[in-house]
């Protein structure tokens, strides 16, 4: 840890700060009691907080074993760094104004920032497939383990951010009704229709799943079972979405 501190410094402490902010979104979600899509208004931000916060964590990880003259390395440490912050900026200030930040397009400011949001995904969708293909011709000192979970990883998360597309093309991550249905608590994960957020939760923390599988079990065919496995739940999840039906089901109350 000490070594990936020295080596990816921004990117940690960008990642702590993340952490951080995630525990004052659910400060204000205790005292703010307006509801945006049917939920508390600061439930979103708390979710991407706390999830690009463990990205940023878990990109300083994969890029500190990577030889320093690789070319590209400083770049991919600062495209993730400004994507991400801008990210959580434009979700952040639009909950705050008490207005969605995805697929609003309601006036020209909320247009521009939903605008910016997607350039800013192209660039962090750019910034992780180069990391992989850095993995993919060179093998940094990690076992063989480990190396297989962080590749498998990589491409999985690609394909996901990838996949996160098909909610902007649909206008919408809710498939067969309008978003702010019923839905599962805190994540609002749709419990009546198709959800396309399922899929892209799933297989970009493959990205977290597969390193942590390697580590626990040492076992290179316990990372590609579980890489298997997890690729067949993303696909599944995506599948049940575009055909409108939810993965999870539960009662109403």
């Amino acid at each position: 840890m000490n070594e990936v501190v020295r080596r990816e410094r921004l990117l940690v402490y960008l990642g702590v700060a993340h952490v951080a902010l995630f525990v004052v979104c659910l400060l204000l979600a205790a005292v703010d009691p307006r509801v945006i899509t049917g939920v508390n208004a600061w439930f979103k931000p708390a979710k991407f907080m706390i999830s690009v916060g463990i990205y940023l964590l878990t990109m300083a990880w994969i890029l500190a074993p990577l030889d320093r003259a690789l070319r590209g390395v400083t770049a991919v440490r600062w495209m993730v760094a400004v994507a991400m912050s801008a990210e959580i900026v434009i979700i952040g200030g639009q909950a705050a104004r008490g207005t969605t930040s995805h697929y609003n397009t309601s006036t020209m400011l909320d247009g521009t920032l939903f605008r910016l949001m997607g350039f800013f995904i192209v660039v962090n969708t750019a910034a992780a497939a180069w990391p992989l293909w850095m993995y993919l011709r060179k093998s940094p000192a990690l076992s063989g383990p480990l190396l297989l979970a962080v590749r498998l990883g990589l491409g999985i998360f690609v394909a996901a951010s990838l996949q996160g597309f098909t909610m902007i093309a649909n206008g919408a991550h809710t498939v067969g009704a309008a978003d702010g249905a019923r839905g599962l608590f805190f994540l609002n994960w749709s419990l009546t229709h198709g959800d396309l957020r399922i899929a892209h939760f799933v297989g970009m923390h493959a990205l977290q799943g597969l390193p942590l599988v390697a580590w626990l079990s040492g076992s290179r065919k316990a990372v590609l079972a579980v890489a298997a496995g997890w690729a067949a739940v993303f696909v599944l999840a995506f599948a049940l979405a575009l055909a409108g039906r939810p993965l999870l089901t539960l009662p109403a109350g």
